[in-house]
């Protein structure tokens, strides 16, 4: 290993050029293990990645993938008349709405549809179909208002009036009027336009017009509790409407015969200020690491290591405050890491944080997606269906690391009138559940969650009519998203106990005696944060048993990395790089605060370590017992 160094040297180490780590062929006891993790890390790993591309407001913005929405949006094409102050204030929404504030669904054909509906979802047949209706969601027959509902139809042309007759009847019929959503009905719609741009002939042309395109559409708005965001539901068809004879009536039709399908997507309304900050700063923390992450995963560099702690909140005061700036520690080189990309888990809490952020400053808008998507599924039976609710419901997912966390707080800090063997085993399990089990087991009770509503709770749901605003709404504690949101957080948690349950039980068996290594038992002393992988950390690392102690065998670049992740406002820092001799294992000792990491040389011998050593250059491995 490499010898102590003067703190006086700027760059204390000079090492060689990396070569490939030595081949690491793990015990036979790993090999199950070892699967069962690369497994986790393909399904949710590169889920976490894809999940947020997909889903992020920050990538939509930049992809300008919403551009064609919300140009509709401004330029009134799902503007609708309005006959209440309610449904002034969601036009106002509408027409304040800005980049970032609206999830495409796709299209709905008539997989989607029923019977009632004509089987077709395109609005070319219920032009006018009803006078729009206001409705609350009421569930158990409790007469409280679980979700407020305002379904409309958009504006036609300019001089046009539209109704619909019933199927396959003539212009003459009596139009269909119901006070409905006109989801339920279908029928042969009509327009009546009397401006003669319509049929007029251009310029050189003798004969009138016969037919023109247009779109219509149905605003289906939604507000979940009294005080909240709206989630404004569009659905708009292309259409086409013939001229009837020499008359000012038009047919109207799909524009492509035999389509059946409206192009859906959710404009979210203006938030809260502290809900946009969680918002925005968590996407910018998760884009922030993932680049990092990359880089240090692809780019080898040497890790540095200063000397001294340096706390991020001193430093960041120093230059609000216009302080003078803090001398730069000394830094020592602690050499190449294994790290992947994967392992992110294990390097960089500040990733679950932003997820977290990101995940609270959106709630409302996941879960309005989350349902929408799953609801799709469920109808139709599209897979792409359900892996666009997974990946909605994954952002929430990280609530939950935020409530193991809550949970590790509260077993780890304050004195609970529980027995102290409860307090042990509820320790035990948080020290498990690693942010990937958290992660699996949310998506599973989402899942869970979804399917069994209707069922075990929230059950008879019934629309009660209001159109003369006789029911109040309800707060956020009485709403659907609460309680799918409590019955999803309940179910994951429960989830993720078995999964860190069964997790103890294997390495038990696999690794004996493994949490009393000094790594292990200093991360664990440290850690605010749940989610740490002890898994991936057991699995990534070659692990030997000698005597009756556990012992790790990782890089000094990676021991560092890890127990870094552990302070989340202070860097860790190393007064010395190890000093033990070849073939002599080293210990973890750190400071009261966890700030300060030292390896400190032990009598316990690890066969093969000089030879690892040697044949690894520019990794500089340690043992630690």
């Amino acid at each position: 290993m490499q010898g102590r160094h003067g703190p006086e040297n700027k760059r204390v180490a000079v090492l060689p050029a990396a070569s490939a780590p030595p081949h690491i062929v793990p015990q036979e006891r790993f090999h199950g293990l070892n699967r069962l993790v690369l497994v986790a890390d393909f399904c949710v790993s590169v889920y976490s990645l894809v999940s947020f591309v997909t889903t992020s407001t920050l990538v939509d913005m930049l992809a300008m993938r919403q551009a064609v929405f919300m140009d509709d949006v401004a330029n009134g094409v799902y503007d609708f008349a309005p006959v209440s102050p309610t449904d002034d204030f969601i036009l106002g929404l509408m027409h304040n709405a800005t980049a970032g504030q609206s999830k495409s669904v796709g299209y709905r054909d008539a997989a989607l549809a029923t019977p009632a509906g004509g089987n077709s979802n395109s609005w070319c047949i219920r032009v006018g179909l009803t006078l729009g209706a206001e409705y609350h969601a009421v569930y158990d027959a409790d007469g409280v208002s679980r979700r407020y509902l305002r379904y409309v139809h958009t504006r036609l042309p300019p001089t046009c009036t539209g109704w619909t007759v019933a199927p396959g009847g003539s212009v003459n019929d009596p139009p269909i009027v119901a006070v409905d959503d006109a989801r339920n009905g279908y029928g042969q719609s009509f327009l009546y336009c009397t401006d003669p741009r319509y049929y007029a002939p251009g310029l050189g042309e003798r004969a009138n017009r016969t037919s023109f395109l247009f779109r219509a559409g149905y605003i289906a708005a939604q507000q979940h509790f009294a005080g909240g965001s709206f989630g404004i539901e569009t659905h708009i068809s292309n259409c086409k409407a013939e001229k009837i004879g020499d008359s000012l009536y038009y047919k109207v039709s799909p524009y492509q015969a035999g389509d059946t399908r409206d192009d859906v997507n959710v404009l979210f309304s203006n938030k809260g200020w502290v809900l946009w900050l969680l918002d925005y700063i968590g996407q910018s923390i998760v884009f922030v690491i993932l680049v990092q992450e990359v880089l240090r995963s692809s780019v080898q560099s040497i890790t540095e290591i200063p000397t001294i702690p340096n706390s991020l909140y001193k430093a960041t005061m120093d230059l609000i405050l216009g302080r003078p700036l803090r001398a730069t520690p000394t830094v020592l080189a602690g050499g190449y890491s294994l790290l992947g990309f994967s392992q992110i888990w294990l390097a960089n809490p500040w990733y679950s944080i932003g997820n977290c952020m990101y995940a609270l400053g959106t709630t409302g808008e996941t879960q309005t997606l989350v349902e929408t998507f799953y609801w799709q599924w469920s109808i139709a039976g599209r897979f792409t269906d359900f892996v666009q609710a997974a990946m909605y419901a994954m952002r929430h997912s990280w609530v939950s690391v935020c409530a193991w966390s809550l949970v590790r707080i509260a077993v780890t800090k304050l004195r609970l009138p529980l027995p102290r063997r409860v307090v042990h085993e509820i320790r035990l399990l948080e020290m498990y559940c690693s942010s990937r089990a958290i992660v699996a087991a949310f998506m599973i009770a989402s899942f869970v969650a979804t399917r069994t509503r209707g069922l075990w709770y929230l059950t008879d749901r019934v629309n009660a009519l209001d159109m003369a605003a006789g029911i109040s709404k309800q707060t956020f504690w009485s709403s659907e998203d609460m309680q799918s949101l409590l019955m999803s957080h309940v179910v994951g948690i429960l989830v993720g106990g078995l999964i860190a349950y069964a997790t103890r039980v294997l390495l038990d068996r696999i690794c004996p005696g493994h949490r009393n290594n000094s790594f292990i038992v200093a991360v664990e002393e440290h850690r605010v944060c749940s989610g740490f992988d002890l898994a991936q950390l057991l699995t990534g690392s070659r692990s030997v048993r000698v005597g009756d102690r556990w012992v790790l065998l990782l890089p000094l670049a990676d021991l560092y990395l890890i127990f870094s992740s552990v302070n989340l406002l202070s860097t860790t820092s190393m007064p010395s790089l190890p000093c033990a001799d070849p073939n002599y294992a080293v210990e973890v000792a750190t400071d009261a605060s966890g700030t300060v990491f030292e390896l400190r040389a032990t009598s316990v011998v690890v066969p093969g370590l000089a030879e690892l050593q040697k044949s690894a250059r520019g990794y500089v491995y340690c043992a630690v017992v």
